[in-house]
């Protein structure tokens, strides 16, 4: 398994905002707001979550990656092959686990659990 410390991390987020920088991203909004190593569905990726009032656009995200992409391979920060993807943070919070089954079970199924 595949793992990467939080300053390689920290050190990519870095990267990330120089290049948000010198795009223009920072200057329309755009917060670098977090970076993430993840696997999913046995594939890892290198998730760069962005943010801005006015909504991240298609093209909010290309800008970042193209430049930070390049950058990374010079770098080349993780041993592993992954993906790098660029995308908006989730409007919505992130339900672990336990949340998900519990909001998947039916009222009456939860409620007879609770009565035994």
């Amino acid at each position: 398994m595949a793992k990467v410390s939080p300053a390689v991390l920290e050190k990519i987020r870095s990267e990330a905002l120089i290049i948000a920088g010198q795009t223009g991203l920072i200057e329309q909004g755009v917060t670098v707001k977090n970076v993430e190593y993840v696997r999913e569905a046995g594939i890892w990726y290198l998730r760069v979550s962005l943010t801005k009032k006015s909504g991240v656009s298609v093209s909010d995200c290309e800008t970042l990656h193209r430049p930070l992409s390049k950058r990374l391979d010079e770098m080349d920060p993780i041993s592993e092959p992954y993906y790098l993807e660029v995308c908006s943070e989730p409007s919505e919070p992130q339900l672990n686990d336990e949340e998900i089954a519990s909001a998947s079970v039916p009222n009456s199924l939860a409620k007879e659990k609770q009565d035994e």
